[in-house]
């Protein structure tokens, strides 16, 4: 009764034992632990399963990875050498700048993630363009040269349009090295140099030969060959001629003066040149043999013509 009594309070109701209250709290205080256990074993589980998933994925690269400059159409793709999964490429770089920038490939599996950074270098390897009208530029002396009229472009594969400068710059641009003398005959060189605006360079030359006046032949009207021109003659009131059979003098007559060369003259004589007489030129030489003829019409003379030098 007293055990009963003791549990029992002011208002006649009974009252829970506190040793059993007790027992309760640490019932649950016992479960918390294991609760918390397996909570963190799951966790390291699935830590476990992402971290086997995330090693599972692989990507290889190739060895320094480079673009073109100027190549907006660039696959990304042919980076990789080798991969285990689908591979989300990166966003493009501007290609319109040199350089190295950092893309980002991903791969997505199971629910997770992996990234792959990569660095890369555009790099710009094509030099300018220069494009010559002709490669070699034939003119006679006197002629007026301009070294700008023989080039058709000079270009950048990718910036279009390079401008001649008078003097050397820092990039972007062309100087024309050489000069040519019209007045003297002779083999000149003219060089286009040229650099882009990313500093890559090209050089071509071309040739520029000048030449001595050629003076046209005088078509034959007496017979005999083409160079020369048949006179007609007269001596002491005799007639005669070699461009006609009967006596009397022409009235385009002229007086036969026997070694005395023939007008009008091409470098100062009367000449014809013959395809026989150029075995007469040594073996270092490069010209023209040409005969002379006087007002009679009889040869009295060779002459070489080399390089616009006669000898």
């Amino acid at each position: 009764m007293e055990k009963l009594i003791d549990n029992v309070n002011s208002n006649n109701k009974p009252v829970k034992d506190p040793i059993w209250k007790n027992k309760k709290i640490m019932a649950v205080i016992g479960v918390v632990p294991l609760i918390i256990a397996c909570a963190g074993g799951y966790l390291y589980s699935q830590e476990q399963k992402k971290q086997q998933i995330l090693d599972s994925i692989q990507i290889a690269f190739i060895e320094d990875p480079v673009i073109e400059y100027g190549d907006t159409d660039f696959d990304y793709g042919t980076l990789i050498k080798q991969k285990t999964d689908e591979v989300i490429l990166p966003d493009p770089i501007d290609s319109m700048q040199t350089g190295e920038f950092e893309v980002v490939y991903k791969v997505e599996k199971e629910g997770y993630t992996k990234e792959f950074p990569l660095k890369i270098e555009v790099k710009d390897t094509k030099a300018p363009v220069i494009t010559f009208k002709n490669d070699t530029v034939s003119l006679e002396v006197g002629s007026e040269f301009k070294a700008a009229d023989n080039i058709k472009s000079v270009v950048d594969p990718i910036d279009g349009d390079i401008a001649f400068a008078e003097a050397a710059g820092e990039n972007n641009y062309y100087v024309i090295e050489g000069s040519v003398d019209t007045a003297a005959a002779g083999e000149y060189t003219i060089t286009i140099k040229a650099v882009d605006k990313n500093g890559n360079e090209a050089e071509k030359a071309f040739k520029v030969e000048v030449k001595e006046k050629v003076v046209d032949p005088v078509n034959n009207t007496g017979g005999g060959n083409s160079y020369y021109q048949q006179p007609s003659y007269s001596a002491g009131g005799d007639a005669g001629s070699s461009g006609s059979s009967g006596g009397g003098s022409s009235n385009n007559s002229t007086v036969c003066e026997v070694g005395v060369p023939n007008e009008p003259v091409v470098n100062g004589i009367w000449s014809t040149a013959d395809a026989a007489l150029q075995s007469m030129l040594d073996n270092d030489e490069t010209g023209t043999v040409v005969a002379v003829f006087d007002k009679c019409g009889n040869v009295i003379g060779y002459t070489k013509f080399i390089q616009g030098i006669n000898f």
